[in-house]
This record gives structure tokens, C-alpha cells and sequence, in this order.
């Protein structure tokens, strides 16, 4: 009797990019702090007036932080061949000084949140650089099960060394087929 071998996932291309939901979710997080600030403040924040500013202050660097990380989550698409991955970064050129065009750059993805419906990558490059990604089922349901099955396949030995991951870096990995 043999033992099966393990299926590579079907090669599959995903669009990656921000969405209308990551979009509200941070915003909604932001109103949420100056609706806690208002308050804080309807209270009495204390009898100094350097509390409430600084705290307004903190309130404003993180909205700031929020929308700094949302104007730099990439849009392109992510691709696995069956045997490694590779990230297509199309907003790059939009950047100040960054280069028109940029090639594909192969990596490992590591998976930050998993929200059934949403993932949350982290893209390590071969480069050794790193950066976030965002995946919706929405943007394309029908090949949304076939992404899944490859992020969490365990990832080649080769790209993984190369990308300084350790196999299965994610502890569901086992979970998923």
C-alpha cells in the first residue's frame, strides 16, 4: 500500500490592493479615538491643558500612522506557479523615485490575520524586504479557495531559505489542505 503524496495547490493569480473595507475599518478605528478623546475631555481630562493636547496630539500621529499604512498597502497580484511565488507590485511606480514598472519579485508570504473572507500578508522578498499585503475574497471569488490552498501549502524548501522563512511558518498550516 502507498502513501498518497501530498497535492501541490493549482498554480493560481490573485489581485492584491486596498479595499473599500480595510478603508472603513481604519477610518472607523480613528473616529472611534477622537469620540474617546471628545469624551475624555466632556469629562474634565484633568485640570492641566497639556493632558488634552497631548493626548490629541498621540490621537492625530496615530490617524496619521493609519493612513501612512494605507496609502503604501501595494496594489498588484500575487502568483503561485506550483513551485514558488511571486509578487507583482503595479503601484510602485507611483511613488516618489520609485522605478517605473518594477519586475516581479519573488518571495514568501506569511499570513499576519486570517479572517476567512480577508487575509493579511506579510511579503518577504528574496531582497530580504518586507511589506504587507491585502487579499479579499471579493476581489476574485472564484479563485479565492485555490489562493488559500497555496498559502497555506507548505512552502518549498528553496524559496523559503531564500526568503529567510522557516517551512510552515504558519501554525495552521496543517489546518487547511
Amino acid at each position: 500500500m502507498s502513501v498518497p503524496s501530498q497535492q501541490t495547490p493549482p498554480a493560481v493569480r490573485y489581485p492584491v490592493g486596498r479595499t473599500r473595507l480595510l478603508g472603513a475599518a481604519l477610518l472607523a478605528l480613528a473616529a472611534a479615538g477622537w469620540v474617546m478623546l471628545a469624551g475624555w475631555a466632556a469629562q474634565g481630562a484633568g485640570t492641566s491643558p497639556w493632558r488634552l493636547a497631548m493626548a490629541g496630539a498621540l490621537c492625530l500621529a496615530c490617524n496619521g500612522c493609519a493612513w501612512h499604512f494605507w496609502r503604501r498597502l501595494p496594489q498588484g497580484a500575487l502568483h503561485w506557479d506550483g513551485e514558488r511565488w511571486c509578487f507583482e507590485n503595479r503601484s510602485e511606480g507611483r511613488r516618489i523615485g520609485a522605478r517605473s514598472g518594477a519586475a516581479p519579485t519573488e518571495g514568501v508570504p506569511e499570513i499576519l490575520l486570517d479572517l476567512q473572507d480577508h487575509l493579511a500578508l506579510r511579503w518577504r522578498s528574496v531582497q530580504g524586504h518586507h511589506q504587507w499585503l491585502w487579499l479579499t475574497r471579493a476581489s476574485d471569488a472564484a479563485r479565492w479557495a485555490d489562493l488559500r490552498r497555496a498559502i497555506y501549502a507548505r512552502v518549498p524548501h528553496a524559496a523559503a531559505a531564500s526568503a529567510g522563512v522557516a517551512e510552515n511558518a504558519s501554525p495552521d498550516a496543517a489546518r487547511f489542505p
